[in-house]
């Protein structure tokens, strides 16, 4: 059996590996549901002849406008990092 396995501080950087890993999941699914609710695929050659168009379209909310590939952009983002930022936990 590995030395390891019954370390708590082993046991508690898994913890929160998962936890930042379940987090990280967020803001990709929102990515990807953002992506098939405005253009309804999700096929790259269909996206690649649509997204110059989509730097035109804007999200209201409020008084403030928000460009809508800067949503998506910033979804993708955060999921990356979240997802790259596990191997901080580690001891």
């Amino acid at each position: 059996m590995q030395h390891w396995a019954f370390r708590v501080s082993s046991y508690k950087a898994g913890l929160k590996v998962f936890t930042v890993s379940q987090f990280g999941d967020l803001p990709f699914f929102l990515f990807i549901f953002l992506i098939i609710a405005r253009f309804h695929t999700t096929a790259t050659a269909e996206l690649l002849t649509v997204l110059p168009v989509a730097v035109f379209e804007y999200v209201l909310v409020g008084p403030i406008s928000y460009h809508y590939i800067s949503i998506l952009g910033l979804c993708l983002q955060v999921a990356i990092f979240l997802k790259a930022a596990q191997w901080f936990f580690y001891p």
